[in-house]
């Protein structure tokens, strides 16, 4: 199901970037939003997610960093990531389709929310 490579994390066999950062690995949010929703432009809806995060009071700077991640193209850009903690805080946001939250919960026969409040 969750497979660890030295920069990629693979979830459903869907490829997600990750880099090592202060003792942790750091997740590309875009690449997230991309499995989570099927966007066909993961960039802008994770762009228009933040704009609607921040609408709703959530304190992205909290749990966001930019750190220089591998594009397609073997360069390393700036890409907005989270650790595994703040990755779970984005989902769990009620922005974050609902709807694509639970068909992800559907592929993998679990929920990924909980109540319990991260800190």
């Amino acid at each position: 199901m969750f497979k660890m490579e030295k920069s990629l994390a693979i979830f459903q066999g869907q490829k997600i970037r990750k880099t090592w950062h202060n003792e942790e690995w750091w997740f590309s949010i875009v690449d997230i939003v991309e499995f989570l929703t099927e966007s066909a432009n993961p960039n802008r809806y994770w762009s228009d997610l933040k704009i609607n995060l921040k609408k709703e009071g959530f304190e992205l700077y909290d749990i966001i960093v930019q750190l220089k991640i591998k594009s397609s193209d073997g360069k390393k850009y700036l890409t907005d990531c989270a650790n595994t903690q703040g990755t779970f805080r984005i989902i769990q946001s009620r922005n974050v389709a609902g709807n694509a939250r639970k068909e992800t919960e559907k592929k993998i026969g679990k929920s990924i929310s909980s109540n319990k409040k991260l800190t």
